[in-house]
């Protein structure tokens, strides 16, 4: 995936974000956000952020069929400040069962590795039903949040 121009401040002053690309993403819930961080960064030279797009696989296909490919494993360690976020995923399609069992396993890799990653000093954002991974993560219990209004129940 091509990631956007570095910026200019030295890595030492970039907070660092770190996209979780699960298995059917939804695109606008990368774009949208990134997009906010990338105009701010071109507003205020004193604000800089330096991306990462991380996954359980290198490839990963998007809600619209479109394969996301070169993405990063999901990283041992984040350094404190960092934020984390978790876009949503569309519904598995049930007729594809073959499918749904491996984007399943993806989906439980990204449950430990949020379990095991996010810590206090770290910022988590999930973004529509992105909430769903951090909520199977026990990275919600005694928080208020919301998600798509499809999904409440579940959360």
């Amino acid at each position: 995936m091509t990631q956007p121009p570095e910026p200019s401040l030295p890595a030492s002053q970039q907070t660092h974000v770190i996209v979780v690309v699960p298995p059917r993403v939804l695109l606008l819930d990368i774009a949208g956000p990134i997009e906010v961080l990338r105009v701010a960064g071109q507003m205020d030279a004193g604000v800089a952020y330096r991306i990462s797009f991380v996954a359980p696989d290198p490839d990963l296909v998007s809600s619209v069929g479109l394969t996301l490919g070169c993405l990063e494993p999901l990283p041992d360690h984040i350094s404190e400040g960092a934020i984390v976020l978790v876009p949503g995923s569309a519904d598995s399609d049930p007729a594809d069962c073959g499918r749904c069992s491996a984007e399943a396993e993806q989906e439980a890799r990204i449950v430990a590795w949020l379990r095991q990653v996010v810590q206090p000093g770290i910022r988590l954002i999930t973004i529509c039903s992105g909430a769903l991974l951090a909520g199977r993560a026990g990275l919600l219990d005694g928080h208020s949040c919301t998600t798509h209004h499809e999904s409440i129940a579940e959360l």
